[in-house]
């Protein structure tokens, strides 16, 4: 078939099937939720993930488990080297300090589907232990009276809130506060994010279900090395009101970008004791510093830093902010 055909063809299906389904539709569409792996809203990927595989078809244990890819894959920013699952495997993200909850959405999910259409996917649950998870609500629209085949199709404007909904190099984004208010989690304190591979079977014998008790059909089985979720980077996203803004309109950080001094003006002293922390995009924390009552503003000191992004923090008892920060080499 002409590929421009083709193409044209599957562009003018999902702009179909977006129309009628409830959910966000594929990358580069309106509306959709997508998040680009080189987007401005990511302020860091994740650097430390343990994998726990799955078979390669859990009807069929005896082909062993899914062996594609290493676990260092999957750190890192989204390049389409990825880690395979396999049916029901699990992939463990790791955090220190914690993620907390801001305002839109908190992380992003990546995958690496060379298509719009072809998708496979997993379930995204959080721990603020490493013992409890929760999951977030997901809804599968997908119909269920023939099997997706390992090679079929989904729509994604019929999925919502499961990680791979969307091509490579572009991330399913989750927002936290739908998790707020569950006993057992504290949303200002995720410390695992755990993805879990959708079995896509539609016999009760090996199928999982959404958050609406519905059968997931994705592509399945998929009994080759590479089998199951191909999971590829996990970012953490930058808050909604600090993109590429410096904290909010009570406070300045400047100059930006910076060189070695880095100034913080608050428009009010602080009342009780804060802190301002900042961390490389790895997560690791650079420099911290208490803002006792009566601070209005601090000058720091980083000339010891590398060139490159930050990320800030400022912790109060009233709230938390975050941001990015770019140093560069002294002129």
């Amino acid at each position: 078939m002409n590929k421009k055909l083709l193409w044209i063809s599957i562009v003018f299906l999902l702009q179909i099937d977006a129309s009628l389904a409830q959910y966000a539709p594929a990358a580069g569409f309106p509306g959709s939720t997508a998040i680009a792996f080189d987007s401005s809203v990511v302020a860091y990927w994740a650097q430390d993930v343990e994998i726990y595989r799955g078979p390669r078809n859990i009807a069929q244990p005896e082909l062993g488990n899914a062996t594609y890819g290493e676990p260092s894959d999957a750190l890192g920013p989204a390049d389409l080297l990825v880690v395979s699952l396999g049916d029901g495997g699990i992939a463990d993200f790791y955090f220190n300090p914690p993620l907390f909850n801001q305002p839109g959405y908190d992380f992003a999910v990546f995958e690496n589907s060379f298509s719009d259409l072809f998708l496979e996917l997993c379930f995204v649950e959080v721990s603020s232990d490493g013992e409890n998870f929760f999951r977030f609500p997901c809804v599968s629209k997908t119909p269920v009276d023939e099997q997706v085949g390992a090679f079929s199709t989904l729509n994604p404007a019929e999925l919502y809130n499961l990680g791979g909904k969307y091509r490579g190099g572009f991330g399913t984004p989750f927002d936290l506060e739908e998790l707020a208010n569950i006993e057992g989690l504290d949303i200002d304190n995720v410390q695992v994010i755990r993805l879990i591979d959708v079995v896509g079977s539609i016999d009760e014998a090996f199928s999982t279900t959404d958050s609406e008790g519905n059968i997931i059909n994705d592509p399945w089985p998929t009994d080759f090395e590479s089998g199951g979720f191909d999971l590829d980077a996990l970012a953490v996203l930058l808050p909604q009101n600090s993109l590429e803004k410096p904290l909010e309109s009570n406070y300045q950080l400047y100059p930006q970008p910076f060189t070695n001094v880095l100034h913080l003006q608050l428009a009010e002293p602080v009342s009780e004791s804060a802190r301002f922390a900042i961390f490389t995009t790895a997560g690791q924390m650079v420099w911290e510093q208490t803002l006792y009552p009566g601070t209005q503003s601090t000058a720091m000191n980083l000339s010891n830093l590398s060139e490159g992004i930050y990320i800030y923090r400022i912790d109060s008892d009233q709230k938390t902010i975050s941001g990015k920060v770019v140093k560069t080499l002294s002129h």
